[in-house]
């Protein structure tokens, strides 16, 4: 006669599903939902600043902060991979909770279970945790390589239009700023984001059209 739950020594008896559900969002790569919007582009144009004195250094700043409330294309790609965050996401959560109910029955009829059937039953639960394991970061890693696609992508527009800008007005140095940066302050005049997020919307709104 099989004996009672409490003496068995189940394998799985220490076993809990636990994941951490992996919730990718381009926050983690553009640093966040700002607070607000950028300057209007209709009215962006080069900072008189950078004309100062002749023959001196031509220096300039994006405001990464309003680069990504601003950039339409940035914000589309965002909404694309919360949204592939997010089912998958659900999916893993309707994963684990079948492999929960499946131990929970297990444990039930583990006392009215010979060696041999609750040995293979063990198996094949141990089985389908594993199997769930594998799924967790394949999934996990998609997204990473998805978000990093992104990234690359946005990073790839960017370069081309500060390219363009540094060569037609003829910036000497153009910086980044943002709370990760080492440039502590910036006047304001030196801030070129919203001819930037001009081109930039410009350029993503031809491609649609060309589409």
């Amino acid at each position: 006669m099989p004996q009672p739950m409490a003496n068995r020594s189940l394998v799985f008896g220490l076993i809990t599903v636990q994941f951490l559900l992996i919730a990718f969002t381009l926050y983690k790569v553009m640093g966040g939902q700002p607070s607000s919007a950028a300057s209007s582009a209709e009215t962006a144009s080069l900072p008189a600043a950078l004309g100062n004195g002749e023959g001196s250094l031509r220096i300039a700043y994006i405001n990464n902060d309003s680069l990504i409330a601003g950039y339409l294309y940035q914000q589309e790609l965002r909404a694309s991979l919360e949204r592939q965050a997010k089912a998958f996401e659900s999916d893993l959560q309707r994963k684990s909770k079948v492999f929960e109910e499946n131990y929970a029955i297990l444990e039930q009829q583990a006392a009215n279970l010979s060696d041999a059937q609750l040995q293979m039953a063990q198996a094949e639960l141990m089985q389908k945790q594993q199997e769930l394991i594998q799924y967790r970061d394949e999934k996990a890693q998609q997204l990473a390589e998805e978000e990093a696609r992104l990234t690359q992508e946005l990073k790839k527009d960017l370069d081309a239009v500060v390219t363009q800008l540094r060569e037609d007005q003829n910036i000497d140095f153009v910086f980044s700023l943002d709370p990760s940066s080492i440039l502590m302050y910036a006047n304001s005049a030196f801030d070129i984001t919203p001819l930037v997020l001009e081109k930039l919307n410009a350029g993503h709104e031809a491609r649609q059209q060309s589409r």
